[in-house]
């Protein structure tokens, strides 16, 4: 008894599993990561500017994304991408303002000084070899958790000449979605920052960030296995009785 009990136990777990890993991998997940902020990494630098005027919580302080280097990993620490010596950018100056909270722990709204989107670039560090170009839109800085909140971001050529795994992940979410988004942008909250937050100094410090992709639509593989783990799912509960699929006259009446 213990072991037929055990055996539908584990019939069951399978197909349950099969349902739920193929649903989750139907919503996949791509993603970039620039590593962490400190000078073995490229210095991705955030540049802070002066602020006019110089007074806490009042006036429009310049904030810019230099063009300074960082590595950029896949998913799974893409080897391809590591050994190719690829390096993410993101250019962009934006205003910001005041909204709530202290001085060095408030929350920012930032405007866009020129254009309408910042450019997002992955390629070589001589920018000789492109992999990967975006756009997309800093909306607000938080002081508090050191994160910046973004727009969709919109995405332009994914070459990968370096035959990338993470790459080519990319670009299959680019045809069947074509928007990202940054799931991480953090950085490092620094006695520069505060000081440039309370006395408007111009200042630096470092950021990581992480240009991740949502896909909703599943490959047909994936529908197949997901009928597969229904099918099995639906065939225990039957046997177990837990559905009733007689549809006699004796049995509606």
């Amino acid at each position: 008894m213990k072991i037929r009990m055990i055996k539908k136990a584990t019939v069951f777990l399978m197909a349950l599993t099969l349902v739920l890993s193929t649903a989750t991998g139907a919503f996949a997940v791509a993603y970039y990561e620039a590593g962490t902020y400190d000078y073995s990494s490229g210095n991705a630098s955030m540049n802070m500017g002066n602020s006019t005027p110089l007074t806490p919580l009042t006036g429009t302080r310049q904030l810019n994304f230099y063009n300074n280097a960082q590595l950029v990993l896949g998913p799974n620490t893409d080897a391809n991408l590591v050994n190719a010596g690829l390096f993410q950018y993101i250019t962009g100056t934006y205003n910001l303002t005041y909204v709530s909270g202290g001085i060095t722990t408030g929350i920012y709204s930032l405007a866009l000084v020129s254009g309408t989107k910042s450019t997002l670039t992955v390629d070589t560090m001589y920018h000789d070899d492109l992999q990967l170009s975006a756009t997309t839109k800093a909306m607000s800085i938080n002081f508090t958790d050191n994160t910046i909140t973004w727009d969709t971001v919109t995405m332009g050529l994914i070459p990968n000449t370096v035959n990338s795994s993470s790459l080519a992940d990319m670009q299959t979410l680019k045809d069947s979605n074509g928007t990202f988004g940054f799931t991480t942008f953090a950085f490092q909250h620094t006695a520069a920052v505060d000081a440039w937050l309370s006395s408007g100094t111009s200042n630096q410090t470092y950021y990581y960030s992480q240009l991740g992709g949502v896909s909703a639509a599943p490959e047909p593989a994936e529908w197949v296995l997901m009928f597969i783990g229904l099918g099995m799912l639906g065939f225990y509960l039957q046997r177990r009785g837990y559905l009733n699929f007689d549809l006699s006259p004796q049995s509606v009446a």
